[in-house]
């Protein structure tokens, strides 16, 4: 079963209705067009959902960085949940397909722009100040840049057509883009890379396309540490486990533009890297075991939830197994939310099943359908492992591990 990470961030200033610098943040629509309206400024909405991670990255970035809060004070800014009250109807309305999706708009609710994700500050402004610096609704938009092309109508109507989900228009959009301006090669082609792989997901590109797309900036004079490094987790992300050979140059660049000892806020992202190139590249489990093991919290052993996703990638790398069950029973103890616990027995269950243990493997479905009785995975995971025990006249394999 595949575990959701959502990370919870603290949200009181914005509760309050007032950003870092004083600014009003209006939650509903209506009166945010109203003060546009009066003040001659444009509309800047963020559509957010309360488990949205890269959500409360803006959010944090709202009231740490001064130069985002200082230039959204040239804005009117609402903040709409996306998934509550009139958020629902907005979210249709503008073609809202993720969170965040910052949605631009003047007084009269004309749509200029509209981009989605949060890719931090720099390319959060970058993308701001191309849409408010020549404020046209979309539809003119795209008329314009038909007749005319341009850069700033190629980034515009990229984000736009990929916020709309349509990653085909946006891949030709910011090829063009890539064309209209060379000197931002890597930036665009980073940025390409990711509607690539977005794409990937869809079946509208290859596995293959998005490797002879990313592969080239690898030897990009520009690419620094943290470029590098963010260029292999993405690729990580998004080849399949299978396709450890066309991860491996990702990996290994990475690691050695990371070695100049000018990325350590890069650590910790680092540490995840060392674990994948120690299986891909060097081959070696116990080493990648190793690397895992530093990146394992303080107090880890107190909370559920790490127990289990330490046991499950001992799982998945078929390593540590005899110890990755004990760590995932105690997960199962220490959990009380029952649809959590059982995930963490249906974890305990594979471990039990790659050992060889199909009885104990069963024994821990069981538990988990009476935590979950209408839970048809796990009624599937029963019949599985119900018809292992029958076909092996109920003897289990040796374990190898």
């Amino acid at each position: 079963m595949r575990h959701l990470h959502i990370r919870l961030a603290l949200l009181l200033l914005l509760l309050l209705g007032r950003g870092m610098a004083g600014a009003e943040t209006f939650r509903e629509l209506a009166p945010a067009l109203d003060a546009a309206r009066r003040s001659g400024k444009l509309v800047l909405v963020d559509f957010h959902a309360v488990w949205c991670g890269p959500c409360k990255a803006f959010a944090r970035a709202l009231e740490e960085d001064d130069r985002l809060a200082l230039r959204l004070e040239d804005f009117v800014f609402a903040k709409i949940d996306g998934e509550k009250g009139e958020g629902v109807d907005l979210v249709r309305r503008y073609e809202v397909r993720g969170y965040p999706t910052f949605v631009l708009l003047n007084g009269d609710a004309q749509l200029l722009s509209r981009w989605y994700g949060w890719g931090g500050v720099e390319a959060f402004l970058d993308l701001l100040d191309a849409s408010s610096e020549e404020p046209l609704p979309l539809a003119e938009r795209r008329a314009r840049h038909a007749a005319e092309p341009s850069a700033r109508g190629a980034k515009l109507l990229a984000n736009d057509a990929y916020a709309r989900g349509e990653n085909d228009a946006a891949v030709t959009l910011f090829r063009e883009l890539m064309r209209l301006e060379p000197e931002k090669s890597l930036e665009h082609g980073l940025r390409l890379v990711e509607y690539i792989a977005s794409g990937v997901q869809s079946n509208s590109f290859t596995i293959e396309e998005l490797d002879a797309t990313a592969r080239p900036l690898l030897d990009h004079e520009r690419l620094d540490a943290a470029r590098a490094v963010g260029l292999a987790r993405l690729m990580s992300h998004f080849l399949p486990a299978d396709e450890g050979e066309l991860l491996a140059p990702y990996l290994v660049v990475a690691l050695r533009r990371s070695d100049d000892g000018s990325a350590a806020s890069l650590l910790k992202e680092k540490q995840i890297l060392l674990v994948e190139h120690a299986l891909i590249v060097e081959k070696d489990k116990v080493l990648a075991l190793k690397y895992r093991r530093a990146l394992l919290p303080p107090g880890w052993l107190e909370s559920a939830a790490e127990l289990n996703t330490f046991a499950w990638w001992c799982f998945e790398q078929k390593i540590n197994l005899e110890e990755a069950g004990r760590l995932a029973r105690r997960g199962v103890e220490l959990e009380t939310e029952p649809g959590s616990k059982a995930n963490i027995l249906d974890t305990l269950a594979q471990i039990g099943y790659e050992r060889g243990d199909f009885h104990g493997a069963l024994a821990s479905i069981e538990e988990a359908i009476e935590l979950l009785p209408s839970n048809t995975y796990l009624k599937t995971q029963r019949a599985r492992f119900s018809e292992l025990i029958e076909g092996s006249g109920s003897e289990t394999k040796a374990s190898g591990h």
